[in-house]
C-alpha cells in the first residue's frame, strides 16, 4: 500500500502519470576480439548504448478509465518518437519498447504500469545550446498544459446526434488542416511517415475520439510531436507551423442554448491546443535555425512578434507560459544577432560573379551565398545594385 498523493508527476506525449520508481541503464557497445593460440585479446569500443528508462507508473482511474485509456493509446501509437518529461531526467525523445499493466487488488481506482522506454535518435536540425534546450522544455510544458485543459474541459456529445456530428466533423477537419500545413513545405525528411501516421490516427478515428477527450488531446499533441521531426531542418519546421498560429476551426456551429454553448467551448479548446502548440514550436525551432545573416533572423523575429500580438481567446495562464517562451527566444536571438553578418546594398559595374566574390572576400567561399541573396539570372555578367554580406 502506498500514498498516491505523495507520488511525483511525469508525462509521456502530453499524458500525465505518477511514478513510483524509475531507473536508467546504459553503457558502451564493446566487442572483444580474441586470437587463436594466444592469451591476448582486444576490446573494441563501438560507441555508447542507448539509454533505457525503466519506469513504474501509476494512473488514477477516477475518471472512468479515460485517463488510463489515453495513456495506453499514447504507448501504443505507431509514431516512432515520443516525448518523455521526467522531473529527474528532463525532456527526452524516446520509444516505448514494452509495458505491463498491473491491476492490483490492494488499492482500487488505480492502474499500475511497468514501462521500458529506449532513448531515440533525433535528427540534428539546427544549433543546440543550453538556452535552446531550456526553450524546448518550455515548449513541451505549454503543450502539456493546453492538452490537459482540453482533456478536462471537453464536453462529450453522445446524447444529441447533431452535437455528435458537429464534433466529429470538427476533429476530422482539425487533423486535415494540421496535415495540410505541413504539406505546403518542401524538404520533408525521414520522419514524414510518422507524421502521416499521427494525422491518420486522428482523421480515421473521429467518432471514437468525440467522447474520449484524453485520447483526443493526446492524438492532437502527438501530431505536433511528429511534425517536429518530419523535416530535415529547423526552418522547414518553423515554416510548416506558422499558418497554424491563431488556428480557427471553421466548422459551422448550429443549435442554441446550452447545446450551442458546449459546442463552441469544444471548438475553442481545439483552436487553443493547435494555436499554442504551433507558436510554441515556432519559437523553439526559430531558436535552432542556422541563420546565414541578420535579415533571415529578423524575418523570423518579425513573424513571431506579429503572431504573438495577434493571439486571442487564450486564458491568462497560457499567455503567461507563452510569454516565458518568447522571453527565452529573445535571449537566444540577442546573442545571435551580434554574431551574424549584415546584408547591405552594393553597386557594381559589369563583372562575373566569380571575380566579384573574390574582390569582396578574397576567396570564392561565399559565391553561393551571394547568388542565393540575389538570385542572379546570369552569373557571367552582374551589374547594378546587389545585396552583399557587409562584414562577412
Amino acid at each position: 500500500m502506498f500514498n498516491i498523493s505523495k507520488l511525483t508527476e511525469a508525462s509521456y506525449n502530453n499524458v500525465k502519470f505518477l511514478y513510483q520508481s524509475s531507473s536508467i541503464s546504459g553503457g558502451r557497445k564493446n566487442v572483444t576480439h580474441e586470437f587463436p593460440n594466444s592469451d591476448k585479446r582486444f576490446v573494441e569500443d563501438l560507441g555508447g548504448l542507448r539509454k533505457v528508462y525503466n519506469i513504474e507508473a501509476i494512473i488514477d482511474n477516477s475518471d472512468n478509465n479515460n485517463h488510463r485509456d489515453a495513456f495506453i493509446s499514447a504507448l501504443d501509437s505507431k509514431v516512432s518518437l515520443g516525448t518523455l518529461i521526467h522531473p529527474e531526467y528532463g525532456v527526452k525523445k524516446v520509444k516505448p519498447i514494452n509495458y505491463t499493466i498491473n491491476n492490483g487488488k490492494q488499492q482500487l481506482g488505480i492502474t499500475s504500469f511497468s514501462i521500458v522506454f529506449e532513448e531515440a535518435d533525433l535528427p540534428v536540425v539546427g544549433k543546440i545550446s543550453s538556452n535552446s534546450n531550456f526553450l524546448s522544455g518550455l515548449r513541451n510544458l505549454a503543450g502539456n498544459n493546453v492538452a490537459n485543459k482540453l482533456s478536462s474541459a471537453w464536453e462529450g456529445a453522445t446524447k444529441i446526434k447533431e452535437n455528435f456530428d458537429t464534433a466529429n466533423q470538427m476533429i476530422g477537419d482539425t487533423g486535415r488542416q494540421i496535415g495540410r500545413a505541413a504539406s505546403l513545405v518542401a524538404g520533408a525528411g525521414d520522419g514524414v511517415n510518422d507524421f502521416a501516421t499521427s494525422i491518420n490516427e486522428i482523421v480515421n478515428n473521429t467518432q471514437s475520439l468525440v467522447n474520449s477527450p484524453s485520447i483526443l488531446a493526446q492524438r492532437l499533441s502527438n501530431s505536433f510531436n511528429a511534425l517536429e521531426v518530419a523535416f530535415d531542418n529547423a526552418q522547414d519546421v518553423f515554416d510548416s507551423v506558422i499558418s497554424l498560429i491563431g488556428f480557427k476551426n471553421d466548422v459551422a456551429i448550429s443549435g442554441s442554448g446550452n447545446t450551442r454553448k458546449s459546442t463552441l467551448s469544444n471548438q475553442r479548446l481545439i483552436n487553443n491546443l493547435v494555436s499554442v502548440n504551433a507558436i510554441a514550436i515556432a519559437y523553439d525551432q526559430a531558436g535552432k535555425v542556422n541563420y546565414g545573416n541578420q535579415d533571415d533572423l529578423n524575418k523570423n523575429i518579425t513573424i513571431l512578434e506579429n503572431a504573438f500580438k495577434n493571439l486571442s481567446g487564450l486564458d491568462r495562464d497560457t499567455v503567461a507560459e507563452l510569454q516565458k517562451i518568447r522571453i527565452e527566444f529573445q535571449k537566444i536571438t540577442n546573442g545571435l544577432s551580434i554574431s551574424l553578418p549584415k546584408v547591405s546594398n552594393f553597386t557594381t559595374n559589369k563583372i562575373p560573379l566569380n571575380v566579384l566574390t573574390y574582390q569582396l572576400y578574397g576567396s570564392l567561399d561565399k559565391k553561393e551565398v551571394l547568388n542565393n541573396l540575389n538570385n542572379f539570372r546570369d552569373t557571367s555578367e552582374i551589374s547594378g545594385i546587389i545585396k552583399i554580406l557587409s562584414n562577412g
